[in-house]
Formats: C-alpha cells, structure tokens, sequence
C-alpha cells in the first residue's frame, strides 16, 4: 500500500467517486437534484483533503482502492478546518447541511472514549471489487491499531460490507436507521 499525497489526489477521487455513487449513507447525506456523482464529489473530496491533512490515505498502487483513515483524539487546525467546511458548504449548499451535522452528532455519541483509530473512507473501484483490495487497505490500520493497542472503529450502510470487515475481526455495536431507506452499522475491532 502507498501513503497518498496530495499530488495522487485527482485519481483518488475518482476511485472514490465511482465506489460510492450507488452508496446510500452519502446519497442520502447530500440529496438534491443533482445527479449522484456530483452529490457526492464535493463529500468525497472534504473527506480526503481532511485526512490527507490529519489522517492517513492509503492507496493501492494503481489507485483501484483507496483508504481514509484518522485518530482520535484529532489535533486539528481550526482556520483551515473552518475553509474546508466552508468549501464544502458553497458546493452542497445549505439545504443538506442540517442532515449531515444531525447525523454526525449522532455517530459521535456512539463512538468509544479515546484514543481509538477510525476508519472514514474505504472504497474500491467497482471493476475491481471482490479481488481483495479492500482487506489489504485494511491491514496498514490494523497493524498500527495493534502496535498501539487501541480499537478501530467505523460506520458502513452497506450491509454486504458488514462481512468484510466481520471477516476482520469487526463486530457490529449498534445500528442506526435515521431514515426508512438508510440503515447505518456500527462496528468495533478491538485490539487483540
């Protein structure tokens, strides 16, 4: 796996773009009347140009999977922090905006006490799919959840996703449906 930078950013977001223009949990975050991959395009690139800044983004070296993750407790950069929002406030608009701080509020309230790792983003081109990308994007933030023995924490609307990552030892915590098209897993990996 290779540590992205932001100079890997533009083929990035194009493998995140295309694994998560079908999924429900960003769908439904950013609705509007805009196609879905404009929906999603201005999630996606917050997501990386914020990990990039205080996380991690592993990639596979072609870029067929990508893997965003960050710690916590987070060090951030309130200046910087403030015109990334605001960058992705100006491409959504306002009306998602009360959506998505709901929503966050809600996931925080479910996470652990700190520290813990947190897998943001882990997503595979679809003609990639199914090849084993995904657990080895995986196995960097394990091993480093394991050195520091500390969990690793994450949501998936993606019922099928749910496997995977139970596969890896994850176990699902909590379940939350803010919507009758929309259930969201919570799962947990503790340190072994």
């Amino acid at each position: 796996m290779l540590l992205a930078t932001p100079q890997n950013r533009r083929e990035i977001l194009e493998t995140l773009n295309q694994a998560f223009y079908t999924n429900n949990h960003l769908n439904w975050l950013a609705t509007g009347k805009t196609e879905a991959s404009e929906r999603i395009q201005p999630l996606v690139a917050y997501t990386f140009d914020y990990g990039i800044r205080h996380g991690k983004v592993f990639s596979t070296p072609q870029q067929e999977g990508v893997a965003i993750w960050k710690r916590y407790p987070a060090k951030g950069d309130f200046l910087r922090d403030s015109l990334l929002s605001l960058q992705l406030v100006s491409q959504l608009g306002l009306a998602p905006i009360p959506r998505i701080l709901k929503t966050e509020a809600y996931v925080e309230k479910q996470r652990s006490q700190y520290p813990y790792l947190y897998l943001w983003m882990l997503g595979v081109h679809p003609q990639f799919q199914g090849k084993g990308f995904a657990s080895s994007l995986l196995d960097p933030l394990l091993l480093e959840a394991q050195k520091e023995e500390i969990p690793v924490l994450l949501e998936t609307s993606t019922l099928q996703n749910v496997s995977l990552y139970q596969h890896k030892g994850f176990e699902v915590y909590h379940e939350y449906q803010p919507s009758r098209e929309l259930t969201i897993y919570f799962l947990r990996k503790d340190p072994s």
